[in-house]
């Protein structure tokens, strides 16, 4: 409970979080997230603590279809997507926040349930992960997604004129942004990988329903893109002796770039790793 300092809040003045989440057998899984933020009403004038930003996902994994071919994972509802190094879906390395020198190089599966109380970053929709085995390398994967949600905005007719991230809906004013306008997203990787190494191709598409009418600043004007945007990226990891190498590139629609490569290793005991990164100022992911 929080005592509120405004009057124009339009619900209760309290925080709560509710989450589910139940497994079988390690292969199918449930999970719902029920959030309020301070001030947020969530039925009419009822005050209850059920929430006014709603999450839920069912996902499927290992399902074998044949003797070398797998859908590897499916998830419905919300997800998240990771893909490369991060310079088309997934957060950017954040050197100074990684307790672990092995943490400035991004792995780990593409689609995974969504569970955080986070009310934009993630994606809503269906995504599955496939995967064949071969002679050749030791598993060739492909994953697809697809997600079309509502989020926040300051609109103006057909145009938005900024995007509210806090997620927070506890005045009347701000009740207007909720939900005010469509966000598509749609993608694709394919990857192949062996016992040292991996090579994977990424592309991400995205854009609203609305017309950018964002006023063009200094610190936003190489940011702005109108219509369907996107971006294509190729990443690279390889274990030499005990030296591990990996690399993205990558474009978006307009033609920036970006680029990233690193290194890990251990020597007598101490982590290094040491990485660099080059943003075009017109790269937009």
């Amino acid at each position: 409970w929080w005592k509120p300092q405004e009057k124009e809040y339009v619900g209760a003045p309290f925080y709560s979080q509710i989450k589910y989440k139940s497994t079988v057998n390690e292969k199918y899984q449930l999970g719902l997230t029920l959030e309020k933020d301070y001030g947020e009403q969530v039925t009419g004038k009822g005050q209850l603590p059920l929430g006014d930003f709603f999450s839920f996902h069912a996902q499927a994994r290992d399902m074998h279809i044949g003797k070398n071919f797998k859908i590897s994972n499916v998830v419905l509802g919300d997800y998240s997507i990771r893909m490369g190094q991060g310079l088309t879906a997934w957060g950017s390395s954040t050197i100074f926040s990684d307790v672990s020198a092995q943490n400035i190089r991004r792995r780990g599966a593409t689609v995974t349930p969504y569970t955080s109380s986070d009310e934009n970053s993630f994606f809503r929709g269906a995504a599955a992960t496939v995967q064949h085995k071969t002679g050749h390398f030791s598993a060739l994967e492909g994953s697809a997604f697809f997600s079309l949600k509502r989020v926040d905005a300051r609109r103006d007719g057909i145009k938005y004129t900024s995007l509210p991230t806090d997620g927070h809906h506890n005045t009347e004013s701000l009740l207007k942004t909720r939900k005010t306008m469509l966000e598509l997203a749609y993608g694709a990787t394919a990857a192949a990988k062996w016992k040292n190494g991996k090579v994977g191709f990424n592309w991400l598409g995205y854009g609203y329903n609305l017309h950018n009418g964002r006023k063009v600043q200094e610190y936003n004007r190489y940011q702005m893109y109108d219509g369907q945007w996107g971006n294509f990226s190729a990443d690279v990891s390889v274990l030499v002796r005990k030296v591990k190498l990996f690399a993205e590139a990558a474009m978006d629609y307009g033609g920036g770039v970006a680029l990233l490569a690193g290194m890990i290793t251990r020597i007598n005991g101490w982590e290094l790793s040491i990485l660099g990164r080059n943003y075009a100022k017109d790269y937009i992911d």
